[in-house]
């Protein structure tokens, strides 16, 4: 499994002044739907690059998830089309969002996706 980038742990630890606990998924099927499901979520910092063809193709993503205590990590895999790692980083406080998102991430994953893409905060 690819890692968490030290600037990405420390921009957490920044915003909620204590180091994340991490939940992960491998090889997960990063698709249309896992793209929409984080669609509204403020992205913190982004990898790109550009293939020959001039497609512009993001390997990798720190997303600020739930402002009060949740980012989430996705390292697409730069050989196996499609898929990659998503990492959930949160505080203790909000382990129980951490793992309702894990938990709606594998209902995309199982394609049983209806009513995923809503989040309450």
């Amino acid at each position: 499994m690819a890692k968490i980038p030290k600037h990405c742990i420390k921009k957490f630890k920044e915003h909620y002044t204590s180091y994340p606990s991490i939940l992960s998924i491998p090889d997960l099927n990063i698709n249309d739907d896992i793209n929409k499901f984080f669609s509204k979520s403020r992205i913190v910092w982004r990898e790109e690059h550009i293939d020959s063809d001039g497609v512009i193709n993001t390997t990798h993503k720190l997303i600020d998830y739930d402002s009060s205590g949740v980012m989430v990590f996705i390292s697409k895999s730069p050989t196996i089309y499609n898929t990659g790692n998503v990492y959930i980083l949160t505080t203790e406080a909000r382990m129980d969002v951490a793992k309702l998102t894990i938990s709606r991430l594998n209902k995309i994953k199982n394609g049983n996706n209806s009513g995923t893409t809503k989040r309450e905060n």
